[in-house]
């Protein structure tokens, strides 16, 4: 062997060396960390009715179980201001977002729901009975700005996570799932220790805690993301997003929007699998879900206390957090399969029916499946196609663009997924009229 072929061989295992870069196995847990902060403090927010139903209780009556039609209101336009809000700032985030920089809008996004949600959490001491609507206004104001932070925070971690070579969006789904899951066991013991909100307490004390929480688990995600950020690879990978753009290619807007476009057809079935996913899941769950009550021995406290919050909730995130770890796994559909993907996502509608012929609390429709255990099998088989597809969605869309258009295909799939929860919404209120 001459000295030419070993200083060929250095140079080649040298490239490869640099090729593949050193990434702490700690970073998977920052990411699954930053999956878990996207949504977890939002469903801490959403799952403490004891909380809203006291602060927006008619305080001209001593019954705080008396469920007011300002409660009603509120949800309702919580949920479409916060669906409709983190649509738009997913496909914003998808569309100009890499005309910004991408550690800023991680940290910016992070740094104003530790405000908000400090704010939130100071304000459950405070009494609102006075100033309900002014409340409910400023309260609605609180879901606005939050809903853009974490769409535009869930839309930016997508895209590093897709930019970077492991399983870090698998990563990230599987920790949106487990913030859901936790935050639903956090409910359960919650509703054990206090059951309904029949006292000032019972309804603050549970929410404060929450709150304080939520708040913890942003801190600490930043604080881990700000530590990825000193390795040298992702000093790399932020840089390289993050450097400003020439004149040229500022000016080139059409060549921008064709370059789009021709993204879009690549990760097209992809997208539109998501898409679908989300809309039926969003569909029926909860606004369809909730509505199921029990057969099996329907005075019992189960029924009254914890059918719901088991059945409905933490089955379904408990079985959506499984297909999500199943679907980091990639067994099958493959990655060029997009078409049989699509078909499978598309069989998802069969739930429509099935769920909506179990035994709800409304007698408009005529019950089909009359045993707890159908509902409870339909509802495990719905959360775990809901994570196992969505995963696969999530992974095999930025694989079908070149390496340095992932950032963007990962973003845009986000976008997609907000688009179907939109969506999903929206036909939710189609079905709570048929009921």
């Amino acid at each position: 062997m001459n000295s030419n072929t070993i200083v060929t061989a250095g140079n080649q295992e040298e490239k490869d060396h640099q090729e593949t870069p050193y990434i702490p196995p700690a970073v998977y847990y920052v990411f699954y960390l930053l999956g878990m902060a996207t949504l977890l403090p939002w469903n801490f927010f959403i799952t403490i009715d004891n909380y809203w139903s006291y602060k927006f209780r008619n305080t001209t009556s001593h019954d705080l179980t008396e469920r007011s039609q300002m409660v009603d209101d509120f949800y309702a336009n919580m949920a479409a201001v916060s669906m409709w809000i983190n649509m738009t700032f997913l496909i914003i985030n998808a569309m100009f977002g890499r005309h910004f920089n991408q550690h800023r809008r991680m940290v910016v996004s992070m740094g104003i729901l530790i405000l908000l949600f400090i704010m939130t959490t100071v304000l459950v001491e405070v009494d609102s009975d006075s100033w309900q609507q002014q409340f409910m206004t400023l309260t609605l104001v609180k879901v606005s700005v939050i809903s853009a932070a974490c769409a535009t925070f869930q839309g930016t971690l997508f895209g590093l996570a897709a930019q970077i070579p492991g399983p870090y969006v698998s990563a990230v789904m599987s920790g949106q799932g487990m913030g859901a899951v936790f935050a639903n066991i956090c409910c359960i013991i919650s509703l054990s220790f206090v059951g309904g909100a029949s006292s000032q307490r019972q309804a603050l004390t549970p929410a404060l805690v929450f709150f304080i929480i939520a708040v913890a688990t942003i801190v600490i995600s930043l604080v881990a993301y700000l530590w990825t950020t000193r390795l040298p690879y992702f000093r790399k990978t932020l840089q390289s997003t993050s450097d400003p753009q020439t004149s040229e290619q500022q000016s080139s807007k059409k060549a921008d929007v064709a370059s789009f476009i021709s993204l879009l057809r690549q990760i097209k079935w992809f997208a539109a699998s998501v898409t679908l996913i989300f809309m039926v899941t969003l569909a029926l769950f909860p606004a369809v879900t909730v509505t199921v009550v029990p057969i099996w021995k329907p005075q019992s406290r189960w029924a009254k206390v914890y059918f719901k919050q088991v059945t409905c909730f933490l089955l379904f995130n408990v079985t959506d957090f499984l297909g999500r770890a199943l679907g980091g796994k990639q067994f099958w559909p493959k990655a060029n399969q997009a078409l049989l993907l699509l078909l499978l996502t598309v069989l998802r509608f069969v739930f429509i029916p099935l769920i909506m012929f179990c035994h709800l609390s409304h007698d408009h429709l005529t019950t089909v499946f009359y045993s707890d255990l159908f509902y409870i099998l339909f509802m495990a088989l719905f959360g775990l196609s809901n994570g196992y597809l969505a995963t696969l969605c999530m992974i095999y869309g930025p694989k079908a663009v070149s390496e340095d258009k992932q950032n963007l295909a990962s973003s845009s799939m986000a976008a997609f997924l907000g688009i179907g929860l939109s969506l999903g919404s929206t036909l939710s209120k189609v079905f709570q009229k048929l009921l």
